[in-house]
């Protein structure tokens, strides 16, 4: 590590939005993204479709500070039933910071997970793929299982 490559890293979103029945899914969204490089404030909107077995949320959200990205991001979860006890689980995520300043990096993220779901428990196959840079890439890819546990 050094000061400014391989940092740790930490970070977390909180999000706010208004789900009224009329909007048929469509919100308006406030967003909160907490980083070690600082608080970086957004806003936008999203969709969300929740069933038993399928899920749908999407949101697009820009920053508001200066020269701020816009954020995409995309899930997609299918699990439906074999049993009372069993389902199939798959999911798909896909992240992707743009920045609107010339001289920042493009961010794009893939998620993908394939495997079982037992009760609240989830496991399988999990694959993450990234890429950043603006003309010419970087990338990176881990490939392995994963276990998931849904509260």
């Amino acid at each position: 590590m050094t000061d400014t490559e391989y940092l740790p890293q930490y970070g977390f979103t909180e999000a706010l939005s208004y789900n009224h029945p009329k909007l048929k899914g469509l919100a308006p969204v406030a967003v909160a993204q907490f980083l070690n490089s600082g608080v970086y404030p957004k806003a936008g909107i999203q969709y969300a479709r929740v069933k038993s077995d399928f899920t749908l949320f999407t949101w697009l959200v820009h920053e508001l500070k200066e020269s701020g990205n816009t954020d995409y991001f995309l899930l997609l979860r299918y699990t439906p039933e074999f049993s009372d006890r069993f389902s199939l689980f798959t999911q798909l995520e896909l992240i992707s910071a743009l920045p609107s300043d010339q001289s920042l990096n493009y961010n794009i993220i893939q998620r993908l997970r394939l495997g079982g779901k037992w009760n609240k428990w989830q496991t399988g196959f999990g694959a993450d793929f990234g890429q950043s840079g603006r003309s010419t890439f970087v990338n990176s890819n881990n490939l392995g299982i994963f276990l998931r546990y849904e509260f």
